[in-house]
């Protein structure tokens, strides 16, 4: 019950009172010895301090995981806290280490054919190949990540990575191919009723008008974007979004506008 009531609390974004839910059902499954529920909690709990930036915790449950799961054989677990160290790594800006666990993630996926799993290490595959520019081989990753969700009907996941697609051809400046897959993934986000996905696409969109001079368009975008990252508690969007409102009203001369936007961006 502590485990579904932390989830409960994961999916409201309440992270603060999901940590207080699982650190009682891991003290309760330590004092049971139970090997595969530590494990499990870890990589939840794991996946929480991720989320708040207290990266090295994030890495210690994840390792904890890691190891649990290795003595017990239990490959999709092997496999899934890899995925989550290499995420770990990735927001370390920790490249070659996210790329390792990555690629051993991946192997595991194919080896005991989970492809919802192999779908989701292709993407963040695809998302170290995009941080570091090397857009082209992001998208060859994406492309492999697109067509196993479409092949699993898995609607949310090929949101998200028609959203990443989008960003790698805005990397590469086409920006109307761009534009196309942001618009997709809008649409995908919007019948899933996913406020932090609309509140993303609705950035991506203000920040590719934006770089295009398309001021208005963007400044449209961007009021949805932030609208939408208000009701999702999407934290990360909304200074985005302020930051580059900013910019944008600096631009035009809106200078007062600009100042309001900016100081709520530096307040967040």
């Amino acid at each position: 019950i502590l485990k579904e009531v932390g989830l409960g609390y994961v999916n409201l974004n309440d992270y603060a009172k999901a940590l207080i839910y699982f650190d009682s059902a891991l003290k309760i499954y330590k004092s049971l010895n139970f090997e595969s529920g530590i494990s499990d909690i870890s990589n939840h709990l794991g996946t929480i301090h991720n989320k708040l930036g207290t990266y090295e915790k994030a890495l210690e449950y994840h390792f904890e995981s890691l190891q649990i799961d290795e003595k017990l054989g239990n490959k999709v677990g092997i496999a899934h806290s890899q995925n989550n160290i290499g995420i770990v790594y990735q927001n370390l800006k920790r490249h070659a280490e996210a790329l390792e666990y990555y690629t051993k993630a991946l192997q595991i996926n194919y080896e005991i054919n989970d492809l919802d799993a192999a779908s989701k290490t292709l993407n963040n595959l695809g998302n170290i190949l995009l941080s570091n520019g090397s857009y082209n081989q992001a998208l060859s990753y994406y492309q492999k990540s697109l067509d196993l969700k479409d092949d699993l009907e898995n609607e949310y996941g090929k949101a998200v990575t028609l959203n990443n697609i989008g960003m790698a051809y805005q990397g590469l400046n086409d920006f109307e191919r761009a534009l196309q897959y942001f618009e997709m993934s809008l649409l995908l986000m919007k019948n899933l009723n996913d406020n932090q996905g609309i509140a993303s696409s609705y950035y991506h969109i203000g920040l590719l008008h934006y770089q295009r001079n398309k001021y208005q368009s963007a400044l449209t975008n961007l009021d949805d974007a932030l609208d939408y990252a208000i009701l999702g508690n999407e934290l990360q969007i909304q200074q985005n979004c302020f930051n580059l409102l900013a910019n944008i009203y600096a631009s035009r001369g809106e200078y007062e506008s600009a100042f309001n936007n900016y100081k709520m961006y530096v307040e967040m």
